[in-house]
C-alpha cells in the first residue's frame, strides 16, 4: 500500500495534512540485500515500507545476528539518533 492510501485510511489526517506528509517523503526502490542503514552511523531518515521487509541485525562473534524484521506498511526511524543522538546500533 502507498503512503497516501495508508494515512488517509487512517482517519487522522486532513487530506491536506496527508498531501504535506506525502511530499516530505522521497520513493526508492531498495534492492534485496542491499544495506540501508549502516551500525554506528547516525541518520535522521524515517522509512515507510510499502513492499517487502526490512531486517535489522547486528554482527556478534563474527556471525549475522537477527535483531527484528520490519514489515510492510510501517514505518521504521533510527530512534537512536533521533531522540537520543547517539550512533545506531543495528545495521539494516
Amino acid at each position: 500500500m502507498d503512503l497516501a492510501t495508508f494515512l488517509k485510511g487512517k482517519n487522522l489526517f486532513t487530506n491536506e495534512e496527508c498531501e504535506t506528509i506525502e511530499a516530505a517523503f522521497v520513493s526508492e526502490v531498495i534492492q534485496k540485500g542491499s544495506i540501508i542503514r549502516e551500525v554506528n552511523r547516525f541518520s535522521n531518515r524515517l522509512l515507510f515500507i510499502e513492499s517487502g521487509l526490512i531486517r535489522t541485525f547486528y554482527f556478534q562473534d563474527g556471525n549475522d545476528i537477527t535483531h527484528f524484521f520490519f514489515d510492510e506498511n510501517h514505518f521504521i526511524a533510527p530512534i537512536n539518533s533521533i531522540i537520543y543522538n547517539k550512533t545506531e546500533r543495528y545495521n539494516w
